[in-house]
């Protein structure tokens, strides 16, 4: 009998597969880019609403497969998506089922 984590690892293989696209991962600790696959979503985020009146950020994310990452992912580490390229800018959250979301910018690479 299976348990819920192997369930869970080919759910998160399934949606990356399907839903994912490509990227390189660069960790700032070895310099060495590998490319995977991971969920990438870009929205626009209200903040500072005042009235009428707010400030719209644009923030991207993108959902992973914990285990494609070695090493794990840290502030700092580079991601490149369609010829663009971004930092890590916050630690992964990871979601308790072997996948996480990690925060990027853009900026200077």
């Amino acid at each position: 009998m299976r348990d819920w984590t192997d369930y869970d690892d080919r759910m998160l293989r399934a949606g990356r597969d399907h839903l994912g696209q490509t990227l390189t991962y660069t960790p700032a600790s070895t310099g060495i880019a590998q490319t995977l696959r991971a969920v990438y979503d870009r929205r626009s985020v209200l903040l500072n609403a005042v009235g009428d009146v707010g400030v719209r950020e644009q923030m991207c994310e993108i959902q992973i497969r914990a285990a494609d990452f070695v090493p794990a992912p840290i502030v700092g580490d580079r991601i490149a998506i369609g010829g663009q390229t971004f930092r890590i800018t916050q630690p992964p959250q990871a979601d308790g089922e072997g996948g996480a979301v990690i925060t990027i910018s853009q900026g200077a690479a």
